[in-house]
C-alpha cells in the first residue's frame, strides 16, 4: 500500500494486468486478462471516500472454467450463500426443493444468467426456455412473486426487476 493512499491496493488477478497505481479517492484502476482468459468482475474500479473500491474484485478465467455453488454464493451475497450451501444435495439424486410461504408472504426470485463467451447460443436458449417455463409454472400458483433477472459476463445487466 502506498503512503497516503485512501484505499488498499486492489491487487491484480492471476492471468491479468492492471492499469493504475494510485489509490487515492476518485483514482481508478482498470483490468484486462491475458491471452484466451475472460474477465469476470469489474473492468474498472474507483477508490471511494470510505476506503472501499467500487465494483467487484476481477478474476481471469479460461473459457471452460466452472464455478462451484460456494463460489457463486460468495459472489451473490450471504442470503444466497446460506440457501445454496444449506440446500445443496448431499447425494446425486435430483429431487425438488419445497418452498413454503406464509399467507400473504413475499417470494423474491433471483435469476442470474451467464452470457459470457464460454456459453454457446444453444445453451443460452435452453436456459432461457427453462426460465420461461419456471416463471409460467410459478404464475399458475396463487402467489405474486418479485423477480430480478440479471445477465452477467464481465459486466452485469439487469433485465427484469
Amino acid at each position: 500500500e502506498q503512503s497516503g493512499a485512501d484505499c488498499a491496493d486492489p491487487g491484480i488477478p492471476a492471468g491479468g494486468s492492471r492499469v493504475g497505481n494510485m489509490f487515492g479517492v476518485d483514482d481508478t484502476v482498470q483490468y484486462t486478462c491475458s491471452g484466451n482468459l475472460f474477465l469476470v468482475g469489474s473492468k474498472e474500479r474507483v477508490c471511494q471516500e470510505n476506503g472501499q473500491w467500487t465494483g467487484t474484485e476481477p478474476l481471469c478465467y479460461y473459457k471452460h472454467t466452472y464455478d462451484t455453488p460456494q463460489e457463486v454464493s460468495i459472489a451473490f451475497g450471504s442470503a444466497i450463500r446460506e440457501s445454496l450451501t444449506t440446500l445443496e444435495s448431499t447425494d446425486d439424486t435430483q429431487e425438488g426443493r419445497k418452498i413454503r410461504l406464509t399467507k400473504n408472504g413475499t417470494l423474491n426470485i433471483y435469476i442470474a444468467v451467464d452470457i459470457s463467451e464460454s456459453i454457446d447460443e444453444e445453451s443460452f436458449n435452453l436456459a432461457r426456455g427453462a426460465i420461461t417455463k419456471l416463471i409460467k409454472k410459478i404464475a399458475s400458483f396463487s402467489v405474486t412473486p418479485n423477480y430480478e433477472i440479471v445477465f452477467f459476463s464481465s459486466d452485469v445487466y439487469e433485465v427484469v426487476n
